[in-house]
């Protein structure tokens, strides 16, 4: 549960934030109106979202039941350590077959999407 924890986090200001945060600083460099600025702000909010897998209602109910469960165990410890065990790696196989199915390829995500997908199955 620590590892998909910190490989989410990881995956998202690393490899989502960080690189579209520094093309927008390089784009609002260049730019010379506020519509242009705006638009700038919008498509990098946008991006982010949706490569931190926030615009897709099927993963982020996959996301929060992860979360959920992850922190009844932090807070509660009511479920034993096996069943938990048991429900966390359903809901990461169900997680990563979410993201199958809307497209986790080369062609429709980036591809630090996908290794996001494979580490949280190991």
């Amino acid at each position: 549960m620590l590892s998909f924890t910190s490989n989410y986090l990881s995956y998202c200001c690393t490899e989502v934030i960080k690189p579209r945060w520094e093309r927008l600083e390089k784009e609002l460099k260049e730019l010379r109106s506020v519509e242009d600025v705006l638009m700038a702000q919008s498509r990098f909010l946008d991006d982010v979202n949706k490569d931190c897998m926030l615009t897709d209602a099927p993963l982020i109910n996959a996301t929060g039941d992860i979360v959920q469960l992850i922190t009844e165990f932090a807070l509660n410890h009511l479920m034993p350590y096996d069943k938990v065990q048991v429900k966390f790696d359903r809901l990461k196989s169900d997680l990563v077959e979410q993201m199958r199915l809307l497209g986790a390829d080369p062609v429709t995500r980036n591809t630090a999407w996908i290794h996001f997908a494979h580490k949280i199955l190991s």
